[in-house]
C-alpha cells in the first residue's frame, strides 16, 4: 500500500482553518433557515477533524519524513503505541491547541478482526474503531463509536472502498447535544501524481437528533456521492466538488447540491419552489436567490 493514503485527508484540515470553515457554515445556513443544517455541519467538522488527526499520525508512523506535508503545527499532544492491543492513544492531556483548536482527553484507536502488524485496516475484513475519552475540541465533546472496515476486494487494488458505521456519535456543547447513527461508505482513491487526481467519496444513509429532539435524516446516492478532491483542497476550497445531499426533517426536505466537479466554495440549497445559491468569496458569505 502507498504511504500516501495515510495523508490524503489529513491534507484536508492542513489546508485550511477549520474555526473560520465552521464560523462560514454557520453564517450560510442560518440564513436559509436551519433545519437541523447547523448542527449536522457541526458534527462533520468536528468528527472529521477527529478523523484527520488520526491520520496525522499514522502518517507518521507510516513515514515520519512526511510529517512537513502532514500537519502545519507541532503536535501538543502524546502518541502512544500498543501493537499488542494493536491501540493507538492519542491524548491532549488536560488542555492545549492543536490544529487550531484548543482540546482534552484522548481519542483511541483500535484494529479489529484481523493480526496485523500496523494500526491501519489495510486487508479486507479489518475494522478501525475510534472511541473517545473525555474528548473535547473546542469546547464540544464527543461521545461513541465510528467504525471504519475494509471491504476491498483486492488489496492491491488503489481504489479503496470502507463501510463506516457511526454508533451513538454525540456531540455536545453547553448542555445542548445532537446524536447520529447509521452507516455510510467510503471511496479513496490514489491517483498516481499522489495529489492531482486523488479523491475520497462518500454516500450512505445518516439519523440524526438534533439538540431540539428533532428526528433527521439525509442521505446521498452513491451516484450522487459527496466528493473531496485533494487538488481543490489544496487550493484553498473547502467544500466537496460534487455531490448532492438529501435531508428530510419533520415533513420538510431540502437539497444540498455542492456542484458538478469544479474547484469552487459554492453549493445550491434547494427547498420546495425556493433556491439559494451560497458562495464564499474574500472570506464572506454571499447568499442569492
Amino acid at each position: 500500500m502507498k504511504k500516501q493514503f495515510f495523508i490524503l485527508f489529513a491534507l484536508i484540515i492542513s489546508t485550511f482553518s477549520a474555526c473560520d470553515l465552521k464560523e462560514k457554515v454557520t453564517s450560510a445556513t442560518d440564513a436559509v433557515s436551519d433545519g437541523g443544517i447547523v448542527e449536522d455541519t457541526e458534527m462533520d467538522l468536528y468528527l472529521n477533524d477527529a478523523v484527520a488527526v488520526s491520520e496525522i499520525e499514522l502518517a507518521k508512523q507510516a513515514d515520519p519524513t512526511r510529517l512537513a506535508q502532514a500537519s502545519s503545527t507541532e503536535p501538543c499532544y502524546v502518541a502512544t503505541y500498543n501493537l499488542g492491543e494493536k491501540k493507538l492513544t492519542i491524548d491532549f492531556g488536560e488542555g492545549c491547541t492543536y490544529n487550531g483548536f484548543e482540546r482534552t482527553g484522548k481519542i483511541i484507536l483500535t484494529l479489529k478482526s484481523v493480526s496485523y502488524p500496523i494500526l491501519f485496516p489495510v486487508t479486507k475484513g479489518a475494522i478501525w474503531e475510534m472511541t473517545f475519552e473525555d474528548y473535547t475540541v473546542a469546547g464540544y465533546a464527543l461521545e461513541g463509536s465510528r467504525s471504519i472496515k475494509n471491504i476491498t476486494e483486492d488489496p492491491l487494488n488503489e481504489e479503496k472502498t470502507y463501510e463506516i458505521t457511526l454508533n451513538n456519535l454525540k456531540i455536545t456543547k453547553n448542555g445542548k447535544s445532537t446524536q447520529r447513527n447509521g452507516v455510510i461508505y467510503e471511496r479513496t482513491t490514489i491517483s498516481a501524481s499522489e495529489f492531482t487526481g486523488s479523491e475520497k467519496a462518500y454516500w450512505g444513509t445518516i439519523n440524526g437528533i438534533t439538540s431540539d429532539d428533532t428526528s433527521y435524516t439525509h442521505t446521498t446516492e452513491e451516484q450522487n456521492a459527496i466528493i473531496y478532491k485533494v487538488d481543490c483542497i489544496s487550493q484553498g476550497f473547502v467544500f466537496p466538488s460534487s455531490g448532492i445531499k438529501k435531508m428530510e426533517w419533520n415533513g420538510n426536505a431540502r437539497t444540498i447540491d455542492f456542484g458538478s466537479g469544479d474547484c469552487d466554495n459554492t453549493f445550491t440549497v434547494s427547498q420546495g419552489f425556493v433556491s439559494f445559491t451560497v458562495t464564499f468569496e474574500n472570506g464572506e458569505v454571499k447568499i442569492s436567490q
